[in-house]
């Protein structure tokens, strides 16, 4: 299988499990059923199993032949392993052992010079709108909503503050030369970590949206961002 790793793990997708992970504890809110399934268990302990061995499970992709990915593989990782665990923290309000160390990983490899301080090297592999050249940005929002949604999450402690700085710092000021889905991401993030976009930049973006809508047939990602605010 494509998606297999070493270790006995798999590759969380951004354009399958991804969405599958932040999608299906929201569905079972809906219909009220606490129980994740066997899938998601499944997601849980392979994501859990790649935090643990971090330092020995090869990275989702090596340089040899895909130079340079493994710096990628690992940055795109480590936002996606916190995200993972955070959500599923979220539905019971404590924060596991393992998504501590998923967010030390995290913060361990974050950017912390040059013009992309605060972000993570991100798997590009031209394949838009989440392996592009601009997908640096959507990882970073990723980053902000993992740490938003943790529970009990470390955010106001001194060793993460200025990880947190240069998160803000960067998502900020490279948000106006954002495409729209990337901006859709920041109005999401917002609404999960504080300090990102104040009420009329939230509204630009959405009425960015609906323009777009309007004006070409677009879909309305914007409204199910804030609905999540809520």
């Amino acid at each position: 299988m494509g998606a297999s790793r070493d270790h006995g793990t798999f590759c969380v997708s951004c354009h399958t499990t991804l969405p599958y992970a932040l999608a299906r504890p929201a569905l079972r809110v809906a219909t009220n059923d606490p129980t994740p399934t066997a899938n998601e268990r499944a997601l849980i302990d392979d994501v859990t199993t790649r935090v643990r061995l971090w330092k020995e499970t090869e990275p989702y992709y090596s340089d040899e032949g895909y130079d340079p990915k493994t710096s990628e593989s690992r940055g795109t990782e480590s936002v996606l392993n916190a995200l993972v665990l955070a959500i599923y923290n979220s539905q019971d309000g404590s924060l596991s052992d393992a998504t501590h160390m998923a967010f030390a990983n995290m913060w361990a490899i974050q950017k912390t010079a040059g013009e992309q301080k605060g972000s993570w090297d991100w798997l590009q592999f031209d394949q838009e709108p989440w392996e592009a050249k601009d997908s640096a940005y959507y990882g970073a929002c990723l980053a902000a909503i993992a740490a938003g949604v943790a529970p009990a999450h470390n955010s106001s402690s001194p060793e993460v503050q200025s990880n947190l700085a240069a998160l803000r710092q960067y998502l900020k000021e490279h948000a106006a030369s954002q495409s729209t889905i990337n901006r859709v991401f920041l109005l999401w993030a917002s609404t999960k970590l504080p300090g990102l976009l104040n009420s009329a930049e939230q509204q630009s973006i959405i009425q960015e949206v609906l323009h777009r809508q309007q004006a070409d047939g677009g879909w309305r990602l914007a409204s199910i961002a804030w609905s999540w605010k809520r």
